[in-house]
This record gives C-alpha cells, structure tokens and sequence, in this order.
C-alpha cells in the first residue's frame, strides 16, 4: 500500500510526515540477520582481492622480451643488469685503474663491465640500479678504464699580446686578451698532477696594424679608443684614405707594459707637446683640447693617461722657467719625452713643506747636485723630472724649498723599487734615489712649493679631474652596455628600477663632474694666458684686476673639480662592478680594473681631505658664493626653471650654514675645519648643478641630468644643512676624544 501522508506525524520523523508501512504478520516477508549479512559481504570482497592479488603477482612475474647484444633475450620483468649476466653466464673483463696522467695504477680495478640501453650508457652504478621492463636494446661488453680519485684546483692561463700585420700608422686592438681557466687534477693514490677540463679558453690580445701613407706636408690625426674593429673604425679608415691621412687607433688597456711602442705611436700621431707653444716644437692647442684628450686617453686606461698626461709638467717649465732651459726642455717634450713631478718623499706626503731632499750647488760643476730619496713618484723613471728640493742650508720649513729641473740623460738617480699597486699597474711608481744628480733651477731660489709647486698642483688637479672623468665615462659605459645584455626574470635588468635609478644617477654625474672640469678649465686658461702676456709686456690695470680674478677662481675651483671628480670616479665604479654583480667581481670584465684604477684618484695629487682644505677658503672668502650668484643671474631655459628655482633655496640654506659656522668659529677654533667638508661640497653640489643646467640650454641631453643632479644636491644638502644647523661647538671636543686611543 501506498504511504499515507499524516499531519500529526512526529517532527523529524520524516521531512514529509509520511507513515513507513509496517509488515503485516503472516505476510512470509522475513528479515536477513544483519551479521550474517556482512559476513556474505566481506567473503565476496576477499574472493575478489586474492584474484586481483594473484593477478598483481602474475603480472609482476611476467617474462618479458628485450634486445641483448643484437639477439632476443626473455627474462623475469624488473631483473637487474647483474641478475642478467649471472643467469645467462655472462662475464666480461674489468678495465684498469689510471692515474690522472693516463698512466696505468692498477690493472682490473676500473669498471667491472659497461652498459647501453638505447643511446645511452649506462655508468656502473647506473647500470646495477636499472632494472629490465622489456622491448629496450640492451648492449653489455668489457668494463672501461677509471682515474684515480683526484682534487681539483683552477688555474689561469695568462694571455699574449699578439701582432696582426706590420707596424703602421694605424693600429688597434681588434681582439681583447682573456684569462683562460683550466682544472688541475692532483692524484689521491699517485700524487702526480695533470690538467684537467678547461672551463674557459685563453683569448690572446690580438693588435691590428695597417699603414696609410699621408701626403707630403699634409697630416690629419685621428685618435680614438675603440674596443676593436667596428663600423665607426672603418669608417674613419674610408675618410682618411680618400684624404691619404696619417691616423692612430689604440686602445692598450694592461698591455703598454708589453708593448712599449705604442707610447711611439702617440709621438708619431703629434700629440706631444700639445699645449706647448710652435716655437718649441709643440701644437699651441688651448688647454681644454689637452683636457679633453687627457679624458679620452684616461677612458681607455688610467695607466697610459699617467704616462702621457705628465707631459702638463712641461707647462710649468714654459710659464716660469728661463729661456735657455725653455729651449732645452720643451722641445724633448713635443718630441715624446715623459715627465714626473718628484714631490713626495718617505717623511713627506701631504706635508710637502717637510721635504728633505737636499740640493747643493757645486761650484766646481756649475750645477746643483741633488742628495735624498723621493718615493710613490708616478711614471718615475720619466725622461724630465721637476724636483722639489731644499736648497738653503738650515730650513726646515717651505721656505727653503726651491724646484729643479733633472734630465735622465744625466745620471745620478737610480729607481730603488717600483711599488706593486693595486691598480694603474701600467705606470710605473717608483722609489728614487738621487746621488749627486745634476740639476738645474727653475724659476726663483726659495719660491718652489710656495709658487711653483702650487702651479704645478692646479695643473696636476686638472689632470687627475679629466683622469677621473675618463674613468667615469668608461665605467658608465661598461654598467649600460651590460645592463643592457644581462637578462634576468625574462626581461634585461636595465628595465629594473633600481638599476636604471642607478645608472640614472652615473649619468648625471658624470655629466656633472665633466662640466666642472671644463668650467674649471676654462678659468686656469685665462689666467695662465695672461702669466704669458705679462711676460711679454705689461699688463693694464683691468688685464691684472681679470688675471687676478681668473687665478682666485682657479685656486677655488680646482681642488673642488679634483674632489668632486675623483670622488664620484669611485662611486661610479662601484656602481658598476655592483650592476655586473658577481661578474663584475671577476677579472673577465673591465670594470674590475676600473674599480681598483679609480681608487687611487681620490689619494694622489691631494687627497679628498687636502682639497676641501685647499677649498674651504673659497667659501669663508666668498668666491663661491659670487660665482653662485653669476650662474642665477644668467638666463636659462624653461624647462630648467624649476631648478633653479630649488637652486635659489639651496642656496638661502647654503648662506645660513656659512653663517652659523662662521659664528662657531668665533667661539671655539676648529669649528670651521670641523664643518668644512660639508661647506665645500655643498658649494659644489649647487655650482654643479647651475652648470648642468645651463648646458640643458644648448644639449637636450643634460635635460635629464640636470634634473636628476638637483635631485641628488637637494638630498645631500638637506642631509648637510641640518648636521650642521643642528651642531654645536661642543662637537669639536666631542669628535676630538678619538686622538687620545691608542
């Protein structure tokens, strides 16, 4: 019967109150026992797991059919390659034990036997873990030979410098030498030693050489600093065959030591005496063409920027020296004569006032000999040398300091020891020692670091400032360039955020640090042009009112160009060995070289410390700040408005922190000193920034540089603005308490 549908049904009973049907008795309908129900259920599954298990077993004992040796084989499926030879009675003989040279150690002690399934072999322990699944092509045979166990140690192989061609007027470096890197393997039973894999192949240092004949009485000199043969190099090899033109091509790197002929080149391509006057033989090129070559040379190797860019020595010879030493001198130097400047001594670094070098004038001779050691004297063994030396008997401070004039040719001095650096390795840096040398003065007795010498450094500052933005460049260029290669999450890493911040920020400057050196170049101009004049006749009153301007803004802006510079010389490399990451690390990349060249830029001719204090006068007197005002009163672009706008900010701040350490100075001494660091590269971050600004006028491409650089000099003189507003003359004495450890 059907269900019967109830309202009164109990709740939860069903979801529609429906009645179950009761059995009705002596219906014959009967219950199964519930027990014996789930007996008759788990007696079917156990029948059906033993079939399925004796199934499972059948199958895992299946013989199956493969290829052994060429032939048919069936054996039990999963049977080893061990099982297989000793059920089919297989043997075979082992190979031998080797030494790392391939000499026999032990006879039957290599593999037992060897194995191929399909194309590939099998190693020993391979071959015993594999287990036969049928249908594959198995090949067994006599066992191979094994090495000894061996350790392992990289070793490099150097590079040679190799010569393509005959010598020639034009040459270049059509392949970069490589390190090659090969594995030694020494023996753990026979000792011996052999090498191994090679893991990178030496690349020798390829020099291409090709001549063009010039015409008579014409020359035209190009000189560039390419990686190798390009499509630029042959283009400029095109022009200057049409022209039949003389042109030099290098790009030495490490290699000038190898290959000292290339310094002939240069010689040979008229770049001696650059700045030197026609009369003796030089070029009469302004001073900034010398700069810009000195940033070009010092791009393609600081070293050979050393040995080339002392040449600027012959400029202090030119302005003070008499004209009979004039016309000995400079014409060797227009001929390729290298120059040094011997200062330092092993008791006088920065202090040059405590040279002792002795100079003593023979009356016998009709020269002054000179007595001592000078030490860390860049390109040493130089053919002219400028020494400083004492020549007034009882001195012991600058005044008794005078400047000579050493010829090689003479004799007298003999390099004691040239320093083992940990970078320019390319120049020489030698220790001297002068034994009755002959010399000759120059200029006035007593005047030589109090005149000369400090002629001399602005020279030298403008010399490491054009080395140090040569090194800029190339390390720029070296962090772009693989920015651009290296791949990383699918994509270059330049389009990386931090790394185009960071090469960003190189940009700028070294845009930056290159404006100054111009700027700074141009000042040193003016003012040694009038030193000529004067000496030709006598100055006006405004000419000696613009000589004495020019050489007051000289004084101030080339020891700010020699520490902006040569500090961000540093920076740059560091940023771009950390941009190769662990590459940059290794020598296979020039911007390892770069990294250890730029550290010394920062330290010779002055360190960082001695330039803010060469500098720090230009901000208590006053030039920077009238030089400041000169660039805001100029006109610039629009799009540079708003930073100069932010540079009319910096500057109010600029004011206020002169006038607070001023104040300090008045109470407590060393106050000044204390904070100068902060003035002078506050000085600098501003002026630097008025000139990237202003070349924005004439090159869309300092656009962004001069934007970026405002950036950077707002953070910098924010961060120095409030140490300094914030310091207290008490910090003299606080950071004073370091000098009494020991």
């Amino acid at each position: 019967p059907n269900p019967v549908l109830s309202s009164d049904a109990p709740i939860g009973h069903t979801d529609l109150g429906f009645k179950p049907v009761r059995e009705q008795p002596g219906s014959g309908r009967r219950r199964l026992d519930p027990k014996k129900r789930n007996r008759a259920i788990l007696v079917i599954v156990l029948v059906f797991a033993l079939i399925g298990a004796m199934a499972l077993v059948s199958w895992l004992n299946r013989s199956v059919t493969f290829s052994l040796n060429g032939s048919d084989a069936t054996v039990k499926v999963g049977t080893t390659i061990e099982q297989l030879m000793a059920d089919k009675g297989l043997s075979y003989t082992p190979g031998d034990m080797l030494s790392v040279k391939g000499e026999v150690l032990k006879q039957g002690e290599g593999n037992p036997f060897s194995a191929k399934v399909g194309d590939s072999d099998l190693s020993v322990d391979d071959a015993r873990a594999y287990r036969i699944q049928g249908g594959e092509a198995i090949e067994l045979g006599d066992g191979t030979d094994t090495t000894e166990p061996y350790t392992t140690q990289v070793q490099e192989e150097q590079p040679k410098l190799v010569m393509d061609g005959t010598w020639g007027a034009v040459s270049y470096v059509s392949q970069w030498g490589k390190v090659g890197k090969v594995e030694m393997r020494t023996g753990s039973i026979s000792g011996e030693t052999a090498q191994g894999d090679v893991i990178q192949e030496v690349q020798n240092c390829v020099i291409t050489v090709r001549n063009v004949e010039p015409k008579d009485g014409e020359k035209l000199v190009a000189l560039t600093f390419d990686d190798g043969p390009s499509e630029y190099t042959q283009k400029y090899l095109d022009i200057l065959k049409q022209y039949d033109a003389k042109a030099t091509f290098f790009n030495l790197g490490e290699n000038i030591a190898n290959y000292p002929d290339q310094a002939k080149a240069i010689v040979d391509a008229g770049l001696g005496g650059l700045t030197l006057p026609r009369k003796y033989d030089g070029l009469n090129f302004p001073l900034i063409c010398f700069v810009m070559a000195n940033e070009m040379v010092a791009r393609a190797d600081a070293s050979f920027e050393n040995i080339w860019g002392l040449q600027d020595c012959a400029e202090t010879l030119n302005e003070f020296a008499s004209e009979e030493l004039k016309q000995k001198y400079l014409p060797l130097v227009s001929a390729g004569a290298t120059c040094a400047m011997d200062l330092t001594e092993p008791d006088a670094g920065s202090d040059l006032g405590a040279v002792m070098l002795k100079a003593t004038w023979s009356e016998e001779k009709q020269t002054w000999l000179l007595n001592g050691v000078k030490r860390f004297i860049t390109n040493g063994d130089g053919d002219v040398s400028l020494v400083l030396a004492r020549t007034e008997e009882g001195t012991t401070d600058a005044r008794g300091l005078s400047m000579l004039v050493y010829d090689k040719r003479d004799g007298g001095v003999k390099v004691r020891r040239i320093e083992n650096k940990l970078g320019i390795k390319g120049s020489p840096t030698c220790e001297l020692v002068f034994t009755n040398a002959p010399a000759q003065l120059v200029g006035d007795r007593k005047m030589g670091l109090i005149k000369y010498v400090m002629s001399l450094m602005n020279a030298a500052r403008l010399g490491i400032g054009a080395q140090s933005v040569g090194t800029c460049e190339a390390a720029y260029r070296e962090a772009l360039k693989y920015a651009h290669e290296r791949e990383q999450f699918g994509k270059p890493i330049i389009q990386f955020a931090a790394v185009s911040e960071m090469l960003s920020n190189m940009k700028a400057k070294l845009q930056g640090a290159r404006a100054l050196l111009y700027e700074t170049t141009r000042f040193v101009e003016i003012y040694k042009q009038y030193t000529h004049i004067s000496h030709e006749r006598s100055l006006e009153n405004e000419e000696r009112q613009e000589m004495k301007f020019y050489n007051r803004l000289a004084d101030g802006f080339t020891p700010l160009v020699k520490l902006f510079s040569s500090e961000y010389a540093n920076q740059l490399a560091y940023d771009a060995v950390q941009i190769h990451g662990g590459s940059g690390f290794m020598k296979d990349y020039p911007c390892e070289r770069l990294y250890r060249d730029a550290r010394i830029m920062n330290i010779y001719e002055g360190t960082s410390q001695l330039q803010v204090v060469a500098a720090i006068n230009a901000v208590t007197k006053g030039t920077f700040m009238e030089q400041i005002e000169t660039y805001a009163a100029a006109e610039y672009t629009s799009a540079m408005q708003p930073v100069v706008t932010k540079l009319k900010e910096l500057t109010a701040k600029f004011t206020e922190m002169i006038a607070h350490v001023e104040a300090g100075e008045k109470e407590v001494g060393g106050f000044k000193d204390f904070h100068a660091r902060r003035l002078v590269e506050t000085a600098g971050h501003i002026i630097i920034t008025y000139l990237l600004a202003r070349e924005a006028g004439e090159c869309e491409d300092y656009v962004a540089s001069a934007r970026i650089f405002c950036k950077l000099a707002e953070g910098k003189i924010g961060e120095a603005y409030t140490y300094v507003m914030n310091s207290t003359t008490e910090d003299v004495a606080l950071f004073k308490g370091v000098e009494e450890e020991c």
